[in-house]
């Protein structure tokens, strides 16, 4: 076969991070380079733990 660089590439992806916020919509974010750059690239994507239900206001 033919040498090509981007099969030398090692794979490499985080796990998803604890989300950002502890109730409502948060963020969770993770580094991967599972691209055809193979360069680490930032993902993120909406997470809840839960619902918020206390009133708005500490």
């Amino acid at each position: 076969g033919s040498m090509d660089s981007s099969i030398n590439c090692i794979e490499q992806t985080t796990e998803w991070s604890a989300c950002s916020k502890s109730c409502g919509m948060g963020l969770s974010t993770r580094v991967t380079n599972r691209n055809l750059q193979c360069e680490m690239v930032k993902q993120t994507r909406l997470c809840m733990v839960r619902p918020c239900e206390q009133e708005p206001g500490e």
